[in-house]
């Protein structure tokens, strides 16, 4: 969009804000490549990653932005993401199997995604 600044969030940041008047939206990631000409400039793109640990939760605020309280696993979380956008069965994460990985996914942190 020439003229704009974009931003492209993701998943866990959607988590986050779903319960907020006005949430983010996370977008599938589809960067075109282009060239740069005089009339329409350089493009930029910069990105930031977090990464928590596959032990921890993800959250989501309250309604009032007040207070985070754990919503899903992180593990979990990555799993039913990665099922969902790409429609495959990858799965490792570099996350263990065993003692102390997450449960099976379910549907509960699908009630703050949207669809």
């Amino acid at each position: 969009m020439e003229g704009h600044f974009l931003i492209n969030f993701g998943g866990s940041l959607e988590l986050l804000t779903a319960r907020l008047p006005i949430p983010a939206a996370a977008v599938l990631h589809q960067v075109r490549q282009s060239s740069s000409t005089v009339e329409r400039g350089d493009r930029y793109s910069f990105a930031a990653f977090l990464n928590p640990p596959a032990t921890g939760a993800l959250y989501s605020l309250t309604a009032d932005g007040q207070r985070a309280e754990p919503v899903i696993p992180v593990e979990t979380f990555l799993r039913e993401f990665n099922e969902q956008t790409w429609k495959d069965s990858y799965t490792d994460f570099g996350i263990a199997e065993g003692p102390g990985a997450a449960a099976p996914a379910d549907d509960h942190a699908n009630r703050y995604l949207r669809p």
